[in-house]
């Protein structure tokens, strides 16, 4: 029912390059938001990081399974609960194959 019609985005125009390419992989903003739905009716929660390149001027959306989300921390800040830390398993290519690391950010306050 959630998909029945399909969305439409309205978005400044420097943003036109989410609806074909959100995760820098080549997924709409359509396709990711499904996928993101699916996983939250699954789980009941889900992880998307925004990371901002400057080099190309354009953002990515990355998808974290709930199982990929190993650890996070909020902080009351100016009154609201805020995310201050993140750590989020990874896999990654190496030179023999593949691997797994994490990557921990912490947020600016």
């Amino acid at each position: 029912m959630a998909y029945r019609k399909d969305p439409t985005m309205t978005a400044p125009e420097k943003l036109d390059y989410l609806k074909t390419n959100a995760d820098g992989g080549g997924i709409s903003i359509y396709q990711q938001s499904q996928q993101v739905l699916e996983d939250i009716l699954e789980t009941a929660r889900h992880g998307l990081y925004v990371d901002y390149a400057k080099e190309s001027d354009q953002a990515i959306i990355l998808r974290y399974a709930p199982e990929n989300i190993i650890n996070w921390r909020t902080e009351r800040i100016n009154g609201r609960n805020q995310l201050v830390l993140v750590v989020l398993r990874e896999v990654i290519e190496e030179k023999d194959g593949y691997g797994r690391c994490c990557r921990a950010s912490r947020m600016a306050r």
